[in-house]
């Protein structure tokens, strides 16, 4: 059985397994969008972990954690450019480097969770989040949604791999200079 990291790498075939992570991410972020709105909006929330972990419905009119809540007609522009510039890397990425299923798999997390968000933006004028950790150390987190998710795994994976792996893998090579005699 193969690796993530060694997964088929021609681009068709990387092509498909982004399509496909990204394709995941974007359907079950937009059923449980849905789920959301019909279960919990008349309801308010469920807890699932008394004290500190309810699914509770809440708008997002700004961007990431409620940031520029009051700049929600801007935003309909800036994140399709955002996300345009998204594809703009990941396309450098394969024209430069040949992508390893890690990559891969960031990538499609990263255009599912942009994705799923963007839609949603565009299509309510607010981003619907639902999973809330209200009592994390102390501290109330900022209600998130399955895309959110997706883009914070998609960056944790890319800082890992960017910070541990490629590192690892520089002290690993051999010396490339040849000792003459």
């Amino acid at each position: 059985m193969s690796s993530i990291s060694t997964l088929p790498r021609s681009p068709r075939n990387a092509l498909k397994w982004i399509a496909s992570i990204a394709f995941a991410v974007l359907i079950l972020d937009w059923l449980t969008k849905i789920w959301a709105v019909w279960r919990l909006k008349p309801f308010h929330s469920i807890e699932i972990v008394p004290g500190y972990l309810r699914l509770a419905y809440g708008e997002n009119p700004g961007i990431a954690f409620g940031l520029f809540r009051d700049h929600g007609g801007i935003l309909h522009f800036i994140t399709p450019i955002a996300f345009i510039i998204l594809l703009i890397i990941i396309y450098k990425q394969f024209a430069e480097t040949e992508m390893d299923g890690w990559y891969m798999t960031i990538f499609g997390l990263l255009i599912g969770g942009a994705l799923g968000n963007i839609l949603n933006r565009l299509y309510c004028g607010y981003v619907v989040d639902f999973i809330d950790f209200y009592n994390l150390w102390g501290y109330h987190w900022p209600t998130f949604n399955v895309a959110d998710s997706a883009l914070s795994i998609g960056e944790a994976i890319l800082v890992g791999k960017l910070i541990f792996w490629e590192k690892r893998q520089e002290a690993e090579k051999p010396d490339s200079v040849s000792q003459e005699s």
